[in-house]
């Protein structure tokens, strides 16, 4: 009888004990595992964390996918790279903190894809929050400072709500989106959207090495170019830069489901659900967002029939090459410059110029700037660097002119370079050193009518006075 009983106990409980507990809520600790049937949901239902195949692919995903939606887009995937060729996969938090995914088929399982941590873990577990992201953190720890990861850190093609999209300074990670190889590839492809730090800090859109479209610095208010400034969105875009980290991250209402998406065709879009997503706007998707499509000192505007023209003072590098449409190779002075006798035109409702080769200070004002930009005979451009507040910082830049585009809603004034001779063929109004040109004839020209008035009056008198003729 005693037998019997321990014949049952072995069949009955010893292989729970062996098992791993089942996942359930938001939540998976070390003593459990993900596999492909199961599913992990955030608190508030919103995201899902899964194994999928995306499109019409046959390979499984570990992903992070919307939940509550009938378009179950995905947000993040963590084996991008190499997919699973059957449903084995399984997801592990192992007690070092680190995840974990398998393809299980095997005795052992092969690893496929890992994680990282910051630190030593105690009692880790892997938590979906509401945003979204998929955090690591010891059990008792809800601090996000001390995440042992997270995959906010690791974006792939889509941005979302709370996302700090940019670099650490000190560590050098950087927080960037990579296309799709195709809509059913995941794999990266060659699209990335980044910020630059290279002289004043832009967004740059690259297909591989080469840029296909610039956002524009960061002017206090928006991106100076980049498509967001056209809508509301702008005004819940938080900008950080200090010593350590820099990046832009986005705030709206938690109900509002959004996602900037960088397509395997290298566009940007930004989504939001109406019941379905909505496109509610994009970057580089006409011909003057293409990076450079009006060469140096040009400035495209699709509202022309002739899209690209030439600045005040400039002219077609090629003539020939224009007049066909070919305006890559942009324009050229019509006059060389003469350093320090050189003004400065005025040039407002632009995207201003790649800020690659630039150099900026936050606390100069204007006139400084200008002053600065004079003496240095490299220095081809100047304005605020922040345009709040009626404008304050100084921003330069050096070399050429490139990548302009018409923008009139923009708030910030650019100061072109041009030799002394071009302003005063142009019109030229808007510049301060016209203006003082202006005023300096106005004066001549007045002072000029009062001698040879006051030279008239006394040859008359004295006319008169020698003939004997009264006053």
């Amino acid at each position: 009888m005693e037998i019997f009983f321990v014949v049952i106990f072995i069949f009955t409980f010893l292989p729970n004990f062996a098992k791993p507990d089942v996942v359930r809520g938001d939540t998976i600790s070390a003593t459990q595992v993900l596999r492909d049937g199961d599913t992990l949901v955030s608190a508030n239902g919103t995201f899902e964390l899964v194994f999928c195949s995306p499109g019409s692919s046959r390979l499984k995903y570990l992903v992070i996918r919307y939940n509550q939606i009938p378009e179950k887009s995905i947000a993040w995937l963590a084996n991008r790279q190499v997919g699973i060729n059957s449903s084995s996969g399984v997801l592990r938090v192992g007690e070092d903190g680190i995840l974990v995914v398998l393809d299980d088929g095997g005795r052992n399982g092969t690893s496929i894809w890992s994680s990282n941590t910051r630190r030593a873990a105690v009692d880790p577990v892997a938590q979906l929050l509401d945003s979204g992201n998929l955090v690591v953190r010891d059990q008792y720890d809800i601090n996000p400072d001390n995440y042992l990861w997270q995959s906010f850190d690791y974006p792939g093609d889509t941005g979302l709500t709370g996302m700090n999209f940019g670099i650490n300074k000190k560590t050098g990670q950087e927080h960037s989106l990579s296309s799709w190889k195709t809509l059913d590839d995941p794999s990266r492809g060659n699209y990335t959207y980044r910020i630059d730090v290279t002289g004043l800090p832009q967004l740059l859109l690259r297909n591989d090495s080469s840029i296909r479209f610039r956002s524009g610095p960061w002017n206090g208010l928006q991106f100076s170019g980049a498509p967001f400034s056209r809508s509301n969105l702008s005004d819940n875009i938080t900008y950080v830069s200090n010593d350590e980290e820099l990046y832009v991250t986005s705030h709206v209402n938690s109900s509002t489901l959004t996602r900037l998406y960088l397509t395997p065709q290298g566009l940007i879009e930004w989504y939001i659900w109406t019941g379905t997503w909505y496109l509610n706007i994009a970057g580089g998707m006409d011909v003057c967002d293409v990076y450079r499509t009006c060469g140096s000192y040009g400035i495209c505007d699709n509202n022309n029939s002739t899209i690209c023209s030439c600045l005040n003072g400039f002219k077609p590098r090629n003539p020939r090459e224009w007049r066909i449409g070919t305006w890559t190779n942009g324009c050229v002075r019509k006059n060389e410059l003469k350093c320090f006798n050189d003004r400065f035109q005025k040039v407002s409702g632009v995207k201003v110029p790649d800020t690659q080769n630039s150099w900026y200070n936050s606390t100069m004002n204007l006139d400084e700037c200008r002053r600065l930009c004079l003496k240095n005979c490299t220095c081809s451009a100047y304005g605020n660097f922040d345009v709040r507040k009626g404008g304050s910082g100084c921003l330069q830049w050096f070399g050429e002119l490139i990548d302009m585009k018409s923008f009139p809603k923009s708030e910030q004034n650019i100061y072109i370079r041009l030799a002394a001779s071009d302003i005063a063929a142009t019109n030229g109004g808007n510049t301060s050193s016209s203006k003082t040109l202006r005023i300096i004839v106005v004066v001549s020209l007045s002072l000029a009518v009062l001698i040879i008035g006051l030279v008239v009056y006394v040859l008359t008198r004295k006319h008169r006075k020698s003939s004997g003729k009264p006053y």
